[in-house]
């Protein structure tokens, strides 16, 4: 199975990449199958081979490093969030449902926007959990400091402030764990 996301979520990092002035440059940088995505893009439903989004990811880290990637990722995850787990998280939320409740259905949820990984959660202590992706194929840096900027929307989502580690790879495999924290 070859990794792909939803078309919904290729399409949030338009309005994100036009807001931070950055679409014109991006344009410039990625193949041209992958520009062609942004000027016609897929229906919400369809599957889109990770590698567009990894060709706008490597050329975000060209432009600004680390930090762009994971700040556009996370504008992007944040449009990304469909309505209705918007909606139900707010009411988890007022019942007093905290951060562990949305991650640790991080599995079941990613099913509906990604396949070909796997996700992984662990509680590591009151405010803190292991979230652990396990790819088909090998990630570039750039895809995982994305997911990095991605569980930060979900932080926010969760109505936290926290941090997210930088990914820490699994030796012999295609694991990467990201500890968060709030």
């Amino acid at each position: 199975m070859t990794v792909a996301v939803r078309g919904h979520v290729w399409r949030s990092g338009l309005p994100v990449l036009e807001r931070a002035g950055l679409l014109a440059n991006v344009l410039a940088a990625v193949p041209t199958e992958t520009a062609a995505l942004f000027r016609n893009p897929p229906p919400i439903t369809a599957w889109v081979p990770i590698a567009h989004m990894d060709a706008v990811t490597d050329a975000l880290s060209t432009l600004g490093g680390d930090e762009l990637v994971r700040r556009i990722s996370r504008d992007g995850g944040r449009d990304a969030q469909p309505a209705p787990l918007r909606a139900l998280v707010r009411l988890l939320r007022l019942g007093g449902a905290g951060p562990h409740v949305l991650l640790a259905r991080l599995g079941d949820l990613s099913k509906l926007q990604v396949r070909g990984v796997t996700v992984g959660y662990e509680r590591v202590g009151p405010r803190e959990a292991r979230l652990t992706l396990t790819y088909e194929d090998s990630p570039p840096h750039s895809r995982l400091v994305g997911m990095a900027g991605r569980f930060e929307s979900l932080l926010d989502l969760a109505g936290a402030a926290g941090t997210v580690s930088a990914p820490a790879p699994s030796p012999g495999s295609n694991a990467y764990a990201f500890l968060v924290r709030w």
